[in-house]
């Protein structure tokens, strides 16, 4: 693709997804670094997501189970969650979106072949999503990611760059 062709809303998020891996270096010991991605992803510097819930699939162990949540309501004051970590950290413990989809763990859908459509229905129920979206993505180990999220109204929002938040799937998960 020539440079010329990518508009400069292209060139921003796409400078802005090459520097996330050393963010994530940063931070290497941290036990929340997908709460950091998440929200550096839906964040108005990025995607501009208004809420999104990842989850992971795990049918070796038959569970399903919230890893993090994002909410534009809940959104982190600092334009920028790496600077400090600690007060990042700190401030999600205390969102109740974040909290909320924390607690969620059921058994596999894999396993119960529970169909996704079915699935985001009970999640988005249980989240308060209004017209939720979903992206599925096959991680290491045979288990699945899941992120359910609103699309921005009115954003320059491009579909294709959902599947960056596929890099959810090399965070540790504690």
């Amino acid at each position: 693709m020539e440079r010329s062709n990518v508009s400069s809303r292209h060139q921003f998020i796409l400078k802005h997804l090459t520097c996330l891996p050393k963010k994530i270096l940063s931070i290497h010991g941290s036990d929340n670094i997908t709460q950091f991605v998440l929200h550096d992803l839906c964040s108005k510097h990025c995607f501009d997501i208004p809420k999104a819930a990842y989850f992971v699939d795990n049918p070796d162990f038959n569970c399903f189970k919230g890893i993090a949540g994002y909410s534009s309501d809940d959104c982190y004051p600092d334009d920028d969650c790496w600077k400090n970590p600690a007060s990042f950290s700190k401030f999600m413990e205390h969102c109740l979106f974040n909290r909320s989809v924390k607690s969620i763990e059921n058994h596999s859908p894999c396993l119960s072949n529970e169909q996704d459509t079915e699935l985001i229905n009970n999640l988005s129920k249980q989240l308060s999503f209004n017209h939720p979206h979903h992206f599925k993505w096959t991680m290491k180990h045979d288990n699945h990611g899941f992120l359910i999220y609103e699309k921005p109204e009115g954003a320059d929002f491009e579909e294709e760059f959902i599947e960056s938040f596929s890099i959810l799937g090399l965070c540790p998960l504690f």
